[in-house]
């Protein structure tokens, strides 16, 4: 299925993006330099939102300074508010008013080389100390035909507490980012950014297809579910272009994603087999703007694939 984002609390466990510069690193929205994050003092009489996080990249778990941290209010085409960047070690702080908002970890860009952190945070009056969600592991993961088993390796970063940002494969990743906004664009679309919830959860689900030799089968992500598996394409660009191909609209829910102005997020992985008795074998996932998109209830039938964004869509996915 498709997912359609909600992401989680950070100071409870809700979902999911800040500032580096585009193609892996840097510390500037839009090319203008922010400042290091501090706390400013509050007015007289007024409440405040102390905020506080670290971020550490996720696989080598070490502190990412210069990282731009953001705020959105939670409203449709919100304009975002830079907060400030991190610091050596790694970490944030900055004072807001209380209230809901997109938290935003990473550069927010299409053309980055690592992912963008996007988390729903509320936030009270006072201490704020955001942690980003645990991940449970995929565990046990079986091939039906063949009873082989696989867990895939889990970063401790995934379980620390701290926002992690990941880079971007370039052979398994990468490309399939650039091929969705190759086509998006194409369209007249603006391009969705690379998000670190749907990216880990694609590039973990693939290594699970990869190691038991199978397409699909996976939804154990842990604030995503499984949403489109290829097996069998030539490349990450001949498997997505299937994403926009009209003929595909009226039997495929992947269609309205794809050439929806609400997708605003991406995560993709695919790998090519060398070896003739595997399958080139992907995972997909889109995330919809969940300020404008919501769950339907449960036990609602699932209607035809729509390409308009409403109160209530079959394919969108909770984040916890």
């Amino acid at each position: 299925m498709h997912v359609k984002l909600r992401t989680f609390c950070a100071l409870g466990l809700s979902a999911a993006a800040a500032l580096l510069a585009a193609c892996g690193g840097g510390g500037a929205r839009n090319g203008n330099p922010l400042p290091p994050a501090t706390v400013p003092s509050a007015a007289p009489g007024l409440l405040r939102a102390s905020v506080s996080g670290t971020v550490v990249d996720r696989d080598a778990e070490t502190p990412l300074s210069g990282v731009s941290v953001a705020l959105e209010a939670w409203a449709p085409n919100a304009t975002p508010l830079p907060e400030g960047t991190t610091a050596p070690n790694g970490t944030f702080a900055f004072a807001a008013q209380p209230g809901e908002y997109l938290l935003i970890v990473g550069s927010d860009s299409p053309r980055d080389s690592r992912a963008t952190v996007h988390d729903n945070v509320t936030l009270g009056a006072g201490t704020n100390p955001l942690k980003a969600p645990n991940a449970p592991p995929m565990a046990n993961l079986k091939n039906p035909f063949t009873g082989r088993l696989y867990n895939v390796p889990q970063p401790p970063a995934e379980t620390s507490g701290d926002y992690r940002l990941m880079t971007l494969d370039p052979a398994t990743q990468a490309p399939c980012i650039q091929a969705v906004n190759a086509q998006r664009t194409a369209l007249g679309l603006a391009p969705v950014v690379p998000d670190e919830w749907l990216e880990e959860n694609a590039y973990e689900i693939n290594q699970a297809q990869n190691a038991l030799d199978m397409g699909g089968g996976f939804g154990e992500g842990y604030v995503t579910r499984h949403e489109d598996a290829a097996n069998g394409p030539a490349s990450c660009a001949d498997w997505v272009s299937s994403d926009f191909n009209a003929a595909f609209k009226a039997v495929w829910s992947g269609y309205p994603m794809a050439t929806s102005t609400g997708a605003l997020w991406y995560g993709g992985s695919f790998t090519v087999f060398a070896n003739a008795a595997y399958h080139n074998i992907g995972d997909e996932e889109w995330g919809y703007d969940p300020r404008i998109d919501t769950a339907c209830p449960a036990g609602t039938p699932v209607p035809a694939p729509s390409d308009t964004l409403g109160p209530c869509d079959p394919v969108w996915t909770a984040w916890p």
